[in-house]
């Protein structure tokens, strides 16, 4: 339900994000395993995209086209 409602924020904001972050923990784990990386990446990136998408929704609503 969540995720749903700030498709929008959590969508600009991957990018700048998702993309070092999950780069970073696959270039220096010393997990092999492909998929426990995605996995891990994951668990951290989500997070992170959700407080985001809270702080905007609270202090900047307007960002995600909600009104105050």
């Amino acid at each position: 339900e969540d995720l749903g409602k700030n498709t929008i924020v959590i969508y600009a904001f991957q990018n700048p994000i998702v993309f070092p972050i999950a780069y970073f923990i696959l270039d220096n784990s010393f997990i092999m395993n492909r998929d426990i990386k995605f996995v891990l990446s994951l668990i951290i990136v989500l997070p992170i995209l959700r407080l985001i998408a809270y702080l905007i929704d609270k202090f900047i609503p307007i960002m995600s086209g909600k009104s105050k």
